[in-house]
C-alpha cells in the first residue's frame, strides 16, 4: 500500500490495461494513454474529482510521460545527439 486509497486501486488495473494494449501491438505511450482499453478500464465512476486525478497521474506514472530527466538518462541523451550530429556531417 502506498497510502493513497485511489492509487492502490488504480495500480494494478493500469498495469493490466497497458499490458494488454501492448500485446495487442500498441506500444506507443501517448497511443496508449488514448486507447479504449485504458478508457474502459476506469473503475471509479465519474471522471472527476480526486479519483480521476490519480488515475490520469497513476497512467503517466506507468508509462514515464512528463517524468523528470535523470542522471541516468544522460548517457541516451549523449549518444542520440552524437549519432544525430554526426549524421549532419555526412552528405
Amino acid at each position: 500500500m502506498t497510502g493513497s486509497y485511489w492509487r492502490d486501486i488504480a495500480r494494478p488495473i493500469v498495469a493490466q490495461a497497458i499490458d494488454a494494449c501492448r500485446r495487442m501491438g500498441i506500444t506507443d505511450p501517448d497511443t496508449i494513454r488514448r486507447s479504449p482499453v485504458l478508457r474502459d478500464a476506469y473503475p471509479f465512476g465519474p471522471r472527476q474529482y480526486h479519483p480521476y486525478r490519480i488515475w490520469c497521474s497513476e497512467i503517466r506514472r506507468q508509462l514515464n510521460i512528463g517524468r523528470k530527466l535523470t542522471e541516468a538518462d544522460l548517457p541516451l541523451f549523449l549518444s542520440l545527439r552524437k549519432k544525430n550530429h554526426d549524421g549532419e556531417h555526412q552528405g
